[in-house]
């Protein structure tokens, strides 16, 4: 093969990437579901062009790819052996499978670039940003009006603007390593000015999630600066200790909050309740768990109903990645998935300087919200992490020491 066939199949995928990038967040504001397609294209991109020009990278590591294929041999037995859900046979390899092209991206080298080009990286992302948020602002002030005009909805009382709190959710997020990127280049008031848009446009919004999630990340920066060890260590520590734990938080969460239940948002006591209700069906069922997509198929018995106010219905998760996955995949589930997640995850502890700033309030935001809101194997939600994966293994090619400035 030519080194001029290469070049030109390089710069496809360096093509492909940026523009996925760029488009990512306003695309998602538009239309949650375009951030699955757009990820999607991404990663067939990648992978194609990685096997015409460098195949041996796109290889994981070995210990994530026999941890995954763990995980895999495991759901086949539970799933195929387990008849308490007959449904989520048919769903739990293609929800497996969307996660494991993360696990990938995460643990390969499918975005090494020889063509990457700094300046039109950080520009091109900048420009994203501040046109997600101009046009989040607009239809927050305007009450979702450009939506409405295009899909002839003006006076559809359904709109609602939490229609919008998937974009928030990836701007908040992705807005940690987008402003590293322009601090580095050396547009500091522009990173700041970015950062303190976003979180505007956060309070804005109808996602209480991405709020408290910025405002931790906030914290996190801080504790980073002053004490990175220690901050690692306790994200470890914590995020453990809950994952392990939760079940049993959860089946006295409830009970603990009726003193200042007339205080508490429905939402959040909606939240409260669906959590409970798998915490109780996770101590019947604490091994193997009950499979992928159980939630919608639980019911909710008699006496449990009596005890809830806003969870009357079956819902399609538990908004609460470590107990969905306690849910669906029991204790010997948990386990692999904690050492997986380490494992595809562990080149975050050798960072250093402002990138390990990014990373970990990047990695807090997500560890946040998938603890509040989303379902674990959700594809728009997977598909949010991977782009951020994606982002830092790029900035991590062109300031690999973390602080050096990139001109």
């Amino acid at each position: 093969m030519t080194n001029r066939f290469k070049d030109k199949v390089d710069a496809i995928k360096w093509l492909v990437l940026l523009l996925g990038l760029s488009v990512f967040l306003p695309a998602g504001l538009i239309a949650k579901q375009s951030m699955a397609v757009i990820f999607i294209i991404v990663i067939i991109t990648l992978f194609f062009c990685t096997l015409l020009t460098r195949p041996s990278d796109l290889s994981p590591d070995r210990k994530v790819l026999l941890l995954f294929l763990t995980l895999c041999v495991y759901i086949s037995f539970t799933h195929y052996l387990n008849d308490s859900c007959a449904p989520c046979v048919n769903k739990a390899f293609e929800k497996v499978l969307f996660f494991g092209l993360l696990i990938w991206i995460a643990s390969s080298r499918l975005t090494v670039m020889p063509s990457l080009k700094f300046d039109t990286l950080s520009t091109f992302l900048m420009i994203s940003v501040i046109l997600s948020v101009a046009y989040l602002a607009l239809e927050l002030v305007t009450d979702a009006y450009l939506y409405r005009t295009v899909t002839e909805r003006l006076l559809d009382n359904s709109v609602a603007l939490s229609r919008f709190n998937r974009g928030t959710s990836a701007l908040v997020i992705l807005i940690w390593p987008v402003s590293f990127l322009v601090f580095q280049r050396g547009f500091k008031i522009t990173a700041v000015f970015l950062l303190i848009s976003s979180f505007c446009i956060a309070t804005l919004g109808d996602s209480n999630s991405a709020k408290v999630s910025f405002v931790l990340a906030f914290i996190t920066v801080f504790l980073t600066l002053v004490f990175p060890r220690l901050t690692l260590n306790l994200i470890i520590i914590s995020v453990t200790s809950f994952f392990m734990l939760v079940p049993i938080i959860f089946l006295y969460l409830l009970e603990w909050s009726q003193p200042v239940a007339n205080r508490i948002p429905p939402s959040t006591l909606d939240r409260l309740e669906i959590w409970h209700r798998s915490a109780v069906a996770v101590i019947e069922e604490p091994l193997l768990g009950y499979g992928i997509g159980i939630s919608r198929h639980l019911p909710i018995p008699e006496d449990l109903s009596l005890l809830y106010k806003y969870f009357t219905v079956p819902t399609t998760h538990p908004h609460n990645a470590p107990i969905q996955i306690w849910l669906e995949l029991g204790l010997i589930g948990v386990v692999i998935m904690l050492l997986l997640i380490g494992f595809a995850s562990s080149p975050i502890r050798r960072t250093k300087g402002r990138f390990r700033v990014a990373a970990f309030a990047t990695g807090v935001s997500i560890i946040f919200t998938g603890f509040v809101s989303y379902g674990f194997w959700q594809e728009t939600w997977l598909s949010i992490i991977g782009m951020a994966v994606i982002l830092f293994k790029l900035i991590h090619q062109v300031v690999p020491d973390g602080n050096a400035r990139v001109d």
